[in-house]
């Protein structure tokens, strides 16, 4: 039989939803106050029910698990509890046994209660043996009228027997006192005893008187005492009226908050050094592009200039291609025109006519114009060429371009003058954002600077504010604060307790103020001198005043006698009456009759006692048969045994041999060299081993074919 799962929905602290599937070795393990314990008290209970009371230290939890337990027989039958009823009951086993077979709490392998344990075992083992003797012997014990230690019963049923045999004997000795006394008429030995009986009543009333004023004289001294340690601590305690605790709390957190800033003063340092150091690079490059940015307006500056001059150019070489082109549309009319002229030129030389005349003219005046343009232009580009050379020059003194030599037009010039324009918006644009960026980041040194500052001032004025309160109490560290709170803790306990001593010496008088105290105690009259030799004793106490009692009645009854035996006749009949239990009136008249109701007590006492001496030999030969029936416990342990067997396995055969000493009820381990050693000299080890394979061969014992593990 096996636990295959668990589910403990509610126990004390313990809850879960989910069940556990437990596997053939298991560990629960945790942290301390988890729950582990819990869970094992909470499966004991869950399998065994009210039957778990009988555990130890199983009440923490004043409660009934809420869950169940699953488990498997080994026919495979499955068993739900608490829903199956008890475990013990279906196993057939007691309390105990499950506890001391399957249980191991502490790593505590020892057997609790071993020899009823193992008589519960022999039991079970041998069928109803024992069983069948201690039914004989409670039967036995019924008859006779015992209780199982031999004494005489004092039940109804018994009819009071007890009481009516001692009082039995009880009446036969006063009856036989009586008859000696009224034999012997010896009234003046009774007036005799009643003379010294109250001498002595009256001597112990006196020495109980002294030792009550002892008592109380002693009392008033320690509570004076008490009253005087009380002023010493309450004097040491007005030093510490400052230390409190919440002036404690204050100091930690004060001690907290100042580490806490200190934290965030260093923080807030290595961000400044950062930003600080950023805030230099980045201000040295805006001095550096500011730099630039001068050399680049002394540029900008000339070469607006050189623009206009460049515009100027622009527009001249403008009308230079104008002259140019029409140079060129006209290169046709210029050919024809000196074809004309030289035509006319011919043709005045052949022949004079005035049709080459006015040929010649207008031929002459338009190839004169037209060679003018030509001229013109020629001399033009010549002019606007080494205006463009001078313009491309200038760009390199101005440093803005490095090699001008291959431009053949303006437009290069103008892409140039237009990189440049764009460079310089640009070095502008980032210079503004370099100088946005440098101001946040001084705005941010500031802010650092301030609110290191500012933490700074509430580091100074906590620390300030911890040695106000440490001054105040005239300590030097927290520390030393601690233990003088604890100091003062001390001594305000100690008054609460002289007050409860106080109250332990005086219960009657319910003060809870020491002014009150004092002033009840100082209405205590002085007690008288006593003798040197008397102290209080509280034994001394009690045996005078059980002496005062015993006088007491031993004068009542000196005078009950004294003044009539009749009483005491009448006594003596109402106790033989309820001793003998007659039906019939037992009237005492004369010593006849005493001696008749002496016969009938002393035959009385002797059928009691001879009824209980029968019982007893009858009961010890039943005892020494259970006794041999005990001696079957050996058995358990022999060398044929699998107790034995795992014994060997585990201490690699250094031990042979298990005995059961019956005598001093204990376990003896035997070593292969023969030495024997009782259970509680084996070593940790070797003992845990022993109880261990005691508990695996007893569950095989009691389980039979059905092993227990």
């Amino acid at each position: 039989m096996r636990i295959k799962e668990f589910k403990i929905e509610k126990y004390g602290p313990i809850s879960s939803r989910k069940s556990f599937v437990l596997k053939d070795f298991n560990i629960f393990w945790g942290k301390n106050e988890e729950g582990k314990t819990l869970t094992i008290e909470a499966l004991i209970k869950l399998l065994i029910g009210k039957y778990s009371r009988k555990f130890e230290n199983i009440d923490r939890v004043e409660e009934v698990p809420i869950g169940y337990v699953g488990m498997e027989s080994n026919e495979g039958k499955e068993l739900i509890f608490p829903n199956e009823g008890v475990l013990t009951d279906i196993l057939g086993i007691s309390t105990g046994d499950f506890r001391n077979i399957f249980l191991i709490r502490n790593s505590d392998l020892s057997i609790s209660d071993e020899e009823n344990f193992y008589s519960s075992i022999v039991d079970k083992l041998t069928g109803l043996n024992l069983e069948r003797i201690r039914r004989i012997k409670d039967k036995i014990f019924s008859i006779v009228n015992l209780t199982p230690n031999f004494q005489i019963k004092n039940t109804v049923d018994s009819g009071k027997l007890k009481s009516r045999y001692e009082s039995a004997k009880k009446v036969l000795t006063e009856i036989e006192k009586l008859l000696k006394e009224l034999q012997d008429k010896d009234f003046d030995r009774i007036e005799l005893e009643i003379v010294k009986a109250t001498d002595e009543i009256e001597q112990v009333k006196e020495n109980i008187e002294q030792l009550e004023n002892a008592r109380k004289k002693r009392n008033l001294q320690n509570a004076l005492k008490i009253i005087e340690e009380y002023h010493n601590a309450a004097k040491k305690l007005d030093g510490l009226l400052k230390i409190t605790q919440e002036e404690l709390k204050r100091l930690i957190e004060s001690q907290s908050f100042v580490r806490t800033r200190k934290e965030d003063v260093n923080d807030d340092k290595k961000r400044l050094e950062s930003i600080e150091k950023e805030y230099s690079q980045e201000l040295e490059k805006l001095n550096g592009k500011r730099n630039l940015l001068s050399s680049f307006e002394d540029k900008k500056s000339k070469l607006d200039v050189f623009k206009e001059r460049l515009k100027s150019y622009i527009e001249k070489y403008e009308k230079y291609e104008g002259f140019v082109s029409f140079e060129k549309k006209t290169l046709n009319i210029v050919v024809v025109s000196a074809l004309i002229l030289l035509i006319s030129i011919l043709g005045m030389i052949v022949r004079a006519g005035s049709l080459f005349q006015v040929t010649f003219i207008i031929s002459g005046v338009i190839s004169l114009f037209l060679g003018g343009v030509k001229i013109y232009n020629a001399c033009k580009g010549a002019y606007l060429s080494k205006v463009f050379s001078s313009l491309k020059n200038e760009l390199i003194k101005l440093n803005i371009e490095k090699d001008t030599s291959n431009w053949c037009n303006h437009e290069e010039i103008l892409r140039s003058v237009a990189s440049f324009e764009e460079k310089y918006e640009d070095l502008k644009k980032d210079i503004e954002y370099t100088q946005t960026k440098v101001s946040n980041m001084h705005s941010k040194i500031n802010e650092l600077r301030t609110k290191i500052e500012s933490e700074i001032k509430d580091i100074n004025n906590k620390e300030s504010e911890i040695r106000g309160i440490l001054y105040e109490a005239g300590v030097k560290s927290v520390d030393e604060y601690t233990k003088k709170l604890n100091e003062k803790r001390v001594l305000e306990n100690s008054l609460v307790g002289f007050i409860q001593s106080l109250k332990t010496i005086y219960p009657e008088m319910n003060l809870n103020n020491i002014t009150e105290w004092e002033k009840a105690l100082s209405r205590f009259e002085p007690y008288p001198e006593l003798p040197i030799d008397i102290e209080y004793s509280e034994e001394k106490y009690s045996e005078l005043k059980e002496r005062y009692k015993q006088l007491e009645e031993k004068l009542q009854y000196l005078e009950s006698l004294k003044d009539s035996y009749s009483d005491k006749f009448r006594s003596i009949e109402r106790e033989a009456q309820s001793v003998l239990m007659n039906t019939e009136v037992v009237n005492i008249g004369s010593l006849a009759d005493l001696e008749k109701i002496t016969g009938d007590l002393k035959e009385f006492i002797r059928d009691v006692e001879t009824s209980i001496e029968d019982g007893k030999k009858v009961i010890n030969i039943l005892e020494k048969m259970e006794t041999e029936r005990k001696a079957e416990i050996s058995e358990l342990l022999s060398n044929e045994s699998s107790t034995v067997e795992y014994f060997k396995f585990f201490t690699d055969n250094l031990y042979k041999e298990i005995l059961f000493d019956t005598d001093e009820k204990k376990i003896i381990a035997v070593r292969s060299d023969g030495v024997r050693l009782s259970s509680e000299k084996l070593s940790s080890g070797a003992y845990d081993q022993l109880y261990l394979a005691i508990r695996l061969g007893l569950a095989e014992k009691v389980f039979q074919d059905s092993k227990g593990f």
